[in-house]
């Protein structure tokens, strides 16, 4: 499945779906941005030694990349749908 509908893609859990679809390359290309945007925000947090509340809402995004990779992508799964831990 190349495409995803976004209709079951919640924003800011306000429970409203947004519109269109994303190829599995436009979520790899989202998935890599969020890895490199946590990856920088990591090091900025550990610099200026900021607290529980920084590091809470880079846990969302984390959170958002690791449901791309399992649920969209699919990278930690075989051909018949079973995940691999």
């Amino acid at each position: 499945m190349n495409n995803v509908d976004l209709s079951t893609i919640l924003i800011n859990e306000t429970w409203k779906p947004i519109s269109g679809s994303f190829i599995r390359e436009d979520w790899a290309r989202i998935k890599n941005a969020l890895k490199s945007y946590i990856i920088d925000k990591e090091s900025h947090l550990i610099e200026s030694n900021s607290g529980d509340t920084e590091w809470t809402e880079l846990e969302q995004y984390k959170t958002i990349t690791r449901d791309i990779e399992c649920f969209l992508l699919g990278d930690d799964h075989d051909g018949f749908g079973y995940r691999h831990f």
